[in-house]
């Protein structure tokens, strides 16, 4: 009896072993990311899983590896400074060991490029003092990377993520506004939320909330470029500062 119970262990433990192996097997996703004109690897590129987050840069020859990603359809994000960012679909099954090539285009001389956020942001040059003054942090922003990754249909649902900012349908409210605060640092005028579009300043009263959001909602967030917003007066850039105790600034897209 004692030897045919080790027998039936001796058989079965092999099983199990074989078992461990193949599910420990599992999926992934590697590739290299190159030039698109000399084919070259490029050297510390950013690549993204999306939607898992997951990140990593490109080693000497241009190559990166995630290990196990889920099964199903992700996206890969990959950046690089002075080059246009790429995105790639790609379909990953629970087995499967996907090789992905993905180059890079240099970016054009028209286009300029900065970081906001922690994350390189391509725009045109028209639109290069306002994009400056993203990366610099002062305020909040919204780019048009941004809508329409979050698929954003109306200012509401901006506005509501800044602290200090109240967003429904019968206005737009900013708390420093309303708390006198603003007032008492700039005595000389009653200092009211300004709103410019494209550059021009909307001619709005200091206690028209409802004109606020009908100034805004002449453009669609599907429109914008950038949306800058400077809730409060120590963050507004000088050349918004006047009688302003808040700021809106809408940039719409040229293309």
């Amino acid at each position: 009896m004692r030897y045919g119970g080790a027998v039936a262990l001796f058989m079965i433990l092999p099983s199990i072993s074989r078992g461990q192996s193949s599910s420990s097997k599992g999926s992934s996703l590697h590739g290299r990311v190159v030039d698109s004109l000399t084919r070259a690897p490029i050297v510390g590129a950013s690549v993204e899983i999306a939607p898992t987050n997951q990140r990593q840069l490109t080693d000497s020859g241009g190559r990166f590896a995630f290990a196990s990603p889920a099964p199903g359809p992700h996206a890969l994000r990959v950046r690089h400074l002075g080059y246009v960012p790429a995105r790639e679909s790609v379909f990953v099954t629970g087995s499967d060991s996907l090789e992905q090539l993905v180059t890079l285009s240099r970016l054009p001389a028209e286009l300029r490029e900065v970081v906001i956020s922690g994350q390189q942001v391509v725009f045109p040059r028209f639109f290069e003092d306002a994009y400056k003054r993203a990366a610099r942090g002062a305020g909040v922003y919204f780019t048009r990377e941004y809508i329409d990754e979050w698929n954003i249909n109306d200012y509401k649902s901006l506005l509501e993520r800044i602290p200090g900012v109240s967003a429904n349908d019968r206005g737009v409210t900013f708390n420093r506004c309303q708390s006198g605060l603003e007032a008492a640092q700039n005595p000389r005028a009653r200092p009211k939320v300004q709103v410019y579009i494209d550059g021009h300043r909307m001619a709005l009263d200091a206690d028209d909330f409802r004109g606020i959001h009908a100034a805004m909602s002449s453009v669609k967030p599907r429109q914008l470029q950038l949306m800058e917003v400077y809730p409060n007066v120590s963050s507004i850039p000088a050349e918004f500062l006047e009688d302003a105790c808040a700021v809106v600034v809408i940039w719409t897209r040229k293309n």
